[in-house]
C-alpha cells in the first residue's frame, strides 16, 4: 500500500504546549531520503496548496524537520505530526499531536497525503471544539493513495468498510411550507426552532455562534471586516459549547480561533447553509434564512427580526 497510518501520540514536555495549532511537521525518515528532499525543497509550494483545501477554516504551515530533530521522534518512515485540541478523555495526559505514518510514499503523492491529512485534522478539530472529543474512525483507517487508471490526477480509496447512512432525499423532512416560521432560540438551553414548521436546526456550537452572529447583526457583516467580530464569535462560541471543562481549554480554543481567515466564514457558512438545505427544502422559503452572500456587500440573513426571538443573555453579547 502507498499510503499512511493515522494515530493519536501524547507527550508531556511543556515544549509541546508551545507548539501552534494549524502547524504540520514533517519529520523526515531515515530511509525516504528522496521524499525528504523533495518536501524540503518544495515546502512552500506544499504549504500554499494545502491552504486551498476545502473546508480548510484556519491556517496551516509546514515545517519540514531533519531527522536529527530534537522535537518529535524519527522512525525509518517519514511522519506528520500536528496539535490537536484537548479532549474530554483525560485518560491520555500531556499534548497530544494526529500523527500519519506515511507508507511506501512517493514525492508524485506527497500533495495528497498532506490534503488528506489536512481533512482529517479538520474533521477532529471540528468534532472537539462541538463534541470535546472525536470519532475513533478518523484514525483507525489507513488511508491508500493511488494514480487513477483513467485520469490524469491522483485520487484516494478508504481501506475498510464503507459507513452507511441515508440518502440526501431520505434526510430531507416531509413538509410543505408556504409561509415563513419564526426562528425562536430557546434561553437556556440555546436550541434554534422554527415552532411553525415544528423544526429544529441541528448547528454544532461553531456553526451556531457564527449564525447567532449574524442574526444579532441584521445590517450584516463585511467580509473585509469579519476580523473585527473574532470576540464576538468566541464569547458566543464558549455560550454554546457543552464542554464541562471550557475554562481550562479557552487558553487552547481561543489560540486555534486566532487561525481564523475570511476563508474560515465561508466554510463555516456553507456548513450552516447545508443544513438550512436539510431542514428547509423549498429554496423560495430557505432564502430568507440562510446568510445571503453579496460581492462587496455585507452579508446577512434577510429574515425579518419581528419573527426572531432571542434570548437577553445573547443579546448582551453584541455589546461585548
Amino acid at each position: 500500500m502507498k499510503g499512511f497510518k493515522k494515530s493519536i501520540e501524547f507527550f508531556q514536555d511543556e515544549i509541546y504546549r508551545a507548539l501552534e495549532y494549524g502547524t504540520i511537521y514533517y519529520v523526515a525518515g531515515t530511509t525516504t531520503g528522496e521524499l525528504n528532499t523533495y518536501v524540503k525543497n518544495y515546502s512552500k509550494r506544499i504549504n500554499k496548496f494545502i491552504n486551498t483545501v476545502e473546508d480548510l477554516w484556519f491556517t496551516c504551515k509546514i515545517v519540514y524537520l531533519e531527522t536529527n530533530n530534537s522535537i518529535f521522534p524519527v522512525n525509518k518512515d517519514a511522519c506528520i505530526y500536528s496539535a490537536i485540541l484537548p479532549t474530554l478523555n483525560n485518560d491520555n495526559p500531556g499534548y497530544g499531536f494526529l500523527v500519519a505514518t506515511l507508507i511506501n510514499c512517493e514525492s508524485y503523492l506527497i500533495d495528497d497525503a498532506f490534503e488528506r491529512y489536512c481533512k482529517t485534522l479538520i474533521r477532529i478539530f471540528d468534532e472537539i471544539l462541538d463534541t470535546g472529543t472525536y470519532k475513533a474512525r478518523h484514525i483507525q483507517i489507513p488511508e491508500a493513495l493511488q494514480l487513477h487508471e483513467n485520469l490524469d490526477c491522483i485520487c484516494f480509496s478508504i481501506q475498510g468498510k464503507p459507513i452507511s447512512g441515508l440518502s440526501e432525499e431520505e434526510c430531507k423532512p416531509k413538509i410543505k411550507l408556504s409561509e415563513l416560521s419564526r426562528l425562536e432560540i430557546t434561553p437556556k438551553t440555546y436550541d434554534i426552532l422554527l415552532p411553525d414548521y415544528k423544526l429544529k436546526l441541528r448547528f454544532g456550537a461553531q456553526i451556531k455562534a457564527l449564525y447567532v452572529l449574524f442574526l444579532l447583526h441584521p445590517e450584516g457583516i463585511r467580509m473585509k471586516e469579519i476580523g473585527d467580530y473574532k470576540e464576538e464569535f468566541k464569547n458566543l462560541y464558549f455560550t454554546f459549547t457543552n464542554r464541562s471543562d471550557i475554562d481550562r481549554l479557552r487558553d487552547s480554543i481561543e489560540k486555534l480561533f486566532d487561525l481564523w481567515t475570511p476563508n474560515a466564514l465561508n466554510v463555516k457558512k456553507s456548513q450552516c447553509h447545508n443544513e438550512l438545505m436539510r431542514v428547509i427544502p423549498d429554496d423560495n422559503i430557505r432564502q430568507y434564512y440562510e446568510i445571503e452572500v453579496k460581492r462587496g456587500r455585507p452579508h446577512k440573513i434577510r429574515l425579518n427580526r419581528k419573527l426572531v426571538s432571542i434570548p437577553e443573555s445573547l443579546l448582551k453579547q453584541k455589546s461585548l
